[in-house]
């Protein structure tokens, strides 16, 4: 996002750093506590209920910024390469951007669903608090 100046000052970048640090800071602390053999019930349910509302946080807030981004990186043609080249190929960057924007319909789906059903297997088919009850 830095040659993006644009998105600099937008709310959703704030938005996606905020939401995809709390969601690694909390896996990477389950994984590092089940390593050293001291499991949380606490941190396991926080692993497994906080991405319920960070993983569309963040998801959103990437579509936005790439969007945000997609004119600036058109016009200026940033991290694109265009014929004639020694290596005889050509790669647009903003195209990209429109792929990995669309594959965010049918991925999103299925990752969050996937999400879900790991929840379910780990912490059982209660709701998220009834769930917060037992770990306390």
């Amino acid at each position: 996002m830095n040659p993006i100046e644009n998105v600099h000052n937008s709310p959703t970048l704030a938005l996606a750093i905020i939401a995809w640090s709390i969601s690694e800071i909390t896996r990477y602390s389950f994984y590092c506590c089940n390593l050293l053999g001291l499991p949380s019930k606490t941190l396991t349910w926080c692993r497994y209920s906080f991405f319920v509302a960070l993983y569309p946080a963040g998801v959103f807030s990437e579509v936005s910024n790439i969007f945000l981004a997609l004119d600036t990186i058109k016009r200026k043609q940033l991290f694109s390469l265009t014929l004639p080249n020694p290596m005889n190929i050509s790669f647009s960057f903003y195209y990209a951007n429109i792929l990995i924007l669309l594959s965010y319909i049918p991925l999103f789906p299925h990752l969050f669903n996937h999400m879900l059903r790991q929840r379910k297997k780990v912490l059982g088919g209660e709701s998220l608090s009834e769930n917060l009850k037992k770990s306390k």
